[in-house]
C-alpha cells in the first residue's frame, strides 16, 4: 500500500491484516500535484512501454510481403505480354500479304523490345527496393 510521504493516517485495519504501509519520497510528492497524479503518470507509462514492446516490426515478414507484392506486379506484367504476344500471333496469321506481314513484323518487334525493357526495368526496380529495405532495416541507410 503507498500513502503520501508525512502522511497522517492511522491504517489501523491495514495494520490489522498485516499490511504495512509505506511512503512515496518527497521529491515525488512535490513534483506531482498528489499520489494518485503520480500513480496514473506510472500507469500510463508502463502501458506505453508494454505497446511499445508489442509492436516490434518483423522485418523478415514485412520484407517478404514486399517480395510477395512484387511478385505479383511482375506476374501482371508478364500476363500482359502473353496475351499481347497471343494477339500478334493472331493477327500475324490473318494477314496474307507479303510486304504488309513485314511491315507488322517489324511493329511486332518493336512492341516486344518495349516490353522487354519494361520487364527488366521492373525487376531492376524491385531488387533497388529490395536492397533498401534490407539495409533500411538494419539501419544502414539506402543504396545508391
Amino acid at each position: 500500500m503507498i500513502v503520501a510521504a508525512g502522511g497522517a493516517g492511522k491504517y489501523d485495519e491495514e495494520l490489522k491484516r498485516g499490511i504495512k504501509p509505506i511512503g512515496l519520497s518527497s521529491d515525488i510528492v512535490k513534483a506531482y500535484s498528489s499520489v494518485s497524479a503520480a500513480i496514473d503518470l506510472s500507469n500510463k507509462v508502463e502501458k506505453l512501454t508494454y505497446a511499445a514492446q508489442n509492436n516490434v516490426v518483423d522485418h523478415r515478414n514485412e520484407l517478404e510481403k514486399l517480395k510477395k507484392t512484387q511478385n505479383e506486379l511482375l506476374k501482371k506484367v508478364l500476363d500482359e505480354e502473353r496475351l499481347a504476344e497471343e494477339m500478334r500471333a493472331e493477327v500475324g496469321k490473318s494477314i496474307t500479304d507479303e510486304t504488309e506481314k513485314m511491315q507488322i513484323d517489324h511493329v511486332f518487334a518493336e512492341e516486344r523490345k518495349r516490353a522487354n525493357e519494361r520487364i527488366i526495368q521492373a525487376t531492376k526496380n524491385h531488387e533497388n527496393t529490395i536492397k533498401n529495405a534490407v539495409l533500411h532495416m538494419m539501419n544502414l541507410g539506402t543504396a545508391k
